[in-house]
């Protein structure tokens, strides 16, 4: 899954982080994500939605390398390296999990409001990329195709955004997936923020088999150096609704910097 979004280190609320957001990044800069997220589970939701069928074991770590790289003022470049270990008792794997690749442009960058497109291919690696997927299954090449929105705000006086993503997640070997991402973005000070976030979405029914998810993830995201250039972000992430996945926890923490 790693539909994520955050906010560029420079400070100006512009998110350009992990799965990248609705903003450019700047022509000619950098930006580096390095990411740690160690979790669990005891309990799956069921084909109806209850959190009630026990998991003897299920423990994952999942760690990435994000590089967003802004090739002009609209156009952005993005690669990740994403590394995962797991043990849900039947299975092990530890190793590279995939590689990804794409881009994303923005259609409209105005004062109101940001409208962009991108688009990703997914592929290599071994094991699970999502939680629910067939142990002995095919991996293949994934593409993503996304839309991105992105408004400055201003919430009980304090400067704040909004981000939010829909896209739809081609499979070669797994059903189609539609996914939706939203993330609320507050700034209290120059140097800290408040994310909350939810990561949506549902797998195409197959063989009458349907699989859907809501994560839920809050964090806090502190600066450092004269402009922000290296943050560093730690919270948790909750699968809080769902059918046939895991309710997982997980810590997350991740390290930014800006060149």
């Amino acid at each position: 899954i790693l539909i994520y979004a955050g906010l560029t280190c420079a400070g100006a609320l512009a998110p350009s982080l992990v799965s990248a957001a609705a903003w450019p990044q700047a022509a000619g800069h950098t930006e580096t994500i390095f990411s740690l997220e160690p979790g669990g589970a005891d309990r799956a939701f069921d084909a109806k939605g209850a959190a009630d069928a026990p998991l003897p074991q299920w423990d994952q770590t999942e760690a990435s390398v994000y590089i967003d790289h802004g090739v002009t003022s609209r156009l952005s470049l993005t690669g990740k390296i994403n590394l995962k270990a797991y043990d849900t008792g039947d299975a092990r794997f530890s190793g590279l999990s995939s590689l990804e690749f794409g881009g994303r442009y923005a259609l409209h960058d105005g004062a109101d409001y940001i409208l962009s497109a991108g688009a990703s291919l997914e592929g290599l690696g071994r094991g699970r990329r999502d939680d629910f997927d067939s142990v002995f299954g095919r991996q293949g090449t994934d593409a993503d195709l996304r839309v991105y929105f992105g408004r400055n705000l201003r919430v009980a006086g304090q400067d704040a955004f909004l981000d939010v993503q829909a896209a739809r997640h081609f499979r070669q070997y797994n059903p189609d997936q539609w996914r939706f991402d939203a993330t609320l973005g507050l700034k209290p000070s120059p140097r800290w923020m408040v994310l909350m976030q939810g990561f949506a979405g549902r797998a195409d029914k197959q063989a009458g088999y349907a699989v859907a998810w809501l994560n839920g993830e809050v964090s806090l995201v502190r600066g450092f150096g004269a402009h922000s250039q290296t943050c560093v972000q730690l919270g948790v992430r909750r699968t809080v609704s769902g059918r046939n996945v895991p309710q997982v926890t997980a810590l997350v923490a991740s390290l930014w910097r800006r060149y």
